[in-house]
């Protein structure tokens, strides 16, 4: 029940929230997306006394693209990461987030996809605010806390939190 509603109050968006009034521009680069049908999403809030995700998610937007001068048209890992999270097809297509691979390169979108791949995949440790391990799932995938090369992440994304 407690994750039921942390999850609820996760995905829902008052307008409040917004943070990035700007749409990002679809791929061609000259049609933006709610022309080609992105729903309008805003940015994900965590309830009063539950973690505040939005710092974990900002953590790791600025180590994904947080130099990249246009982050909604980033393209990774020779290009097959996408947007300011960086998500590749596979990790959108594993969270089960309704949509186009394309609108990812929409922040709100993009942390909607993050929030359910974790939702999926380890549910705990978004339950229990265990930001280590979400950050290495994100760059690691459902193995990540498991797989090396993730350490590193995890310590550029604590960096940006400031730790």
């Amino acid at each position: 029940m407690r994750l039921t509603f942390l999850i609820v109050v996760l995905l829902s968006i008052p307008a409040a929230a917004r943070t990035d009034q700007r749409p990002p521009v679809a791929r061609s680069g000259s049609t933006k997306l709610a022309e080609v049908g992105a729903p309008k999403i805003e940015r994900p809030v965590a309830s009063p006394g539950a973690p505040r995700i939005e710092r974990l998610l900002d953590a790791i937007r600025e180590v994904e693209t947080g130099n990249h001068p246009d982050p909604a048209n980033a393209r990774g890992d020779e290009g097959r990461s996408l947007g300011p999270y960086q998500i590749t097809y596979a990790y959108w297509k594993d969270s089960g987030v309704p949509g186009r691979y394309e609108f990812v390169r929409n922040r709100a979108y993009a942390e909607r996809v993050i929030i359910a791949y974790w939702q999926r995949f380890r549910p705990e440790a978004l339950a229990r605010g265990d930001w280590r391990t979400l950050a290495k799932v994100h760059n690691g995938g459902p193995n990540g806390p498991q797989v090396p090369k993730t350490i590193g992440y995890w310590l550029k994304v604590r960096q940006a939190l400031g730790w």
